[in-house]
């Protein structure tokens, strides 16, 4: 939920001699499970006062509901409009059969001039619900609008993607028939001077040999230099690393080439050197665009667009999404562990939703070890629930700020460098959105924030029943 059900400065359980008071000037009616009692975007509706069962306030963003609150006998809702005269924010439809009080704009201010004392706190709680109302639709319009954005250029990135991966694989064709060419007619080299190139060329596509450590490379590069340099190989000191490191060796060349003419051994491998740099630059600019393609993927699966904002998720799939987005901050200094508990059934929750919350504490653990240090996700089945922990080694949280880390604003980071909303927002997703808790222990070396988001009791139940069988 948006909102916290149990924050009574927001949402009040009308005493006895309120409702009694307002008897006289409301009607009471029944709504049927379903029924719509106010509809967002319409102009004139009523003020309801809920006496048994109960009405779901939605609103509806784009194609998606985010519910609001749910609100019980003793409880009002409905009442925006008569605080500003606008249309109606949210839509209220009734859980199950619903008994009501319904209470009209006029009706409601004779109410307030006959009972001014009685109306005082129902108005404070308005003034209160209406401001907290709107401040967090407009973050919620911000984030859908973010996700609409991200989700458009990861579409539209995707096509020259896909095009340009392609191309690739073309050109990679074109040019092996061009070097295949280039080997077949070049007048230096005689016939079994080109069938001794293919065969150092085959020996190269085997890939069975060894890699060198760092030494001996560089004492087999220095070699193989000087050997090409004797041949008139151009630029031999560029091309012996680039041999070397495709798996050509001296010794190797010094067998296939025996008895040479010189200029011709020369040719062979100048060819030899540029198929390999070719293919090498051609591995470059494919591993480039599978990287931009796994980008794009990781952004449609962050944002969760086009799909139904409540649904089944895996938990690690979010998690996994999430930390590629941070791949170059977690390239160098960062050790990442992942301790995933894969017995973790799938839950229903808001998958786009979540991945705020996990961006915002990966973030801050980014920033809590400042480049280096060790970042542990981890998950774990609970009897009730899905425990997520998110685990730095970095310097932790003073003791003195630890309780006010999920108040809205407060940050300890520099001026322009943070809102002070991240934990906020994770907090209010986590609790308010999917009715679980999150808390954080934190000392010096070891900080750890622990996400539990419930099963729902139809989950529960079926896995039940499964268990049963």
């Amino acid at each position: 939920m948006l909102h916290d059900p149990k924050d009574e400065n927001l949402f009040p359980r009308l005493a006895p001699d309120l409702v009694e008071c307002l008897r006289g000037h409301a009607r009471e009616v029944e709504l049927r499970d379903g029924e719509v009692a106010f509809r967002q975007g319409e102009s004139r509706y009523d003020m309801f006062v809920v006496l048994e069962g109960q009405i779901r306030v939605f609103k509806e963003v784009g194609n998606q509901e985010y519910l609001l609150v749910v609100q019980g006998p003793g409880e009002f809702t409905g009442e925006i409009s008569m605080l500003t005269g606008s249309p109606a924010i949210a839509t209220g439809r009734a859980v199950g059969n619903t008994r009501v009080m319904r209470i009209s704009g006029d009706q409601f201010r004779h109410f307030v001039a006959e009972c001014p004392a009685l109306a005082e706190p129902l108005l404070m709680a308005m003034a209160r619900r209406f401001r907290e109302v709107d401040t967090h639709l407009r973050e919620r319009e911000k984030l859908v609008a973010l996700g609409k954005l991200s989700a458009g250029l990861a579409h539209e990135l995707n096509n020259p993607a896909s095009a340009s991966q392609r191309a690739l694989d073309q050109l990679s064709n074109v040019i092996g028939t061009l070097q295949q060419d280039a080997l077949t007619h070049d007048s230096r080299l005689a016939d079994e001077q080109r069938e001794a190139v293919r065969k150092v060329r085959d020996q190269l596509k085997e890939g069975t040999r060894r890699s060198l450590d760092a030494l001996a490379r560089a004492d087999e590069e220095e070699a193989l230099s000087s050997w090409l340099q004797q041949l008139g190989v151009p630029e031999a000191w560029i091309a012996a690393p680039a041999l070397v490191a495709a798996g050509i060796r001296k010794a190797d060349l010094e067998v296939q080439f025996a008895g040479t003419d010189p200029a011709a051994a020369s040719a062979g491998l100048s060819w030899l050197e540029n198929v390999l740099r070719a293919e090498e630059l051609l591995a470059d600019a494919r591993h480039a665009m599978t990287r931009i393609s796994e980008i794009v993927a990781s952004v449609k699966q962050y944002s969760h667009m086009d799909e139904a904002p409540f649904q089944e998720v895996d938990i690690h799939d979010g998690l996994d999404s999430t930390l590629k987005m941070f791949a170059a901050a977690t390239h160098k200094g960062i050790q990442v562990t992942r301790e995933y508990d894969r017995a973790v059934p799938v839950i229903a929750a808001y998958p786009s939703e979540l991945n705020q919350v996990w961006t915002n504490l990966i973030d801050n653990a980014l920033d809590a070890m400042n480049g280096n240090g060790r970042l542990t996700i981890r998950t774990a089945r609970e009897p009730e629930a899905v425990l997520v922990e998110i685990e730095d080694n970095g310097a932790g949280i003073p003791e003195e700020i630890k309780n006010r880390i999920f108040e809205p604003f407060f940050t300890t980071k520099p001026v322009g460098h943070g809102t002070g909303l991240g934990l906020d927002i994770a907090y209010r997703i986590v609790t308010r959105r999917h009715g679980g808790t999150i808390r954080v222990d934190s000392k010096p070396g070891q900080t750890r924030f622990q996400v539990r988001i419930p099963f729902r009791k139809e989950q529960k139940k079926d896995e039940l029943t499964k268990s049963r069988k």
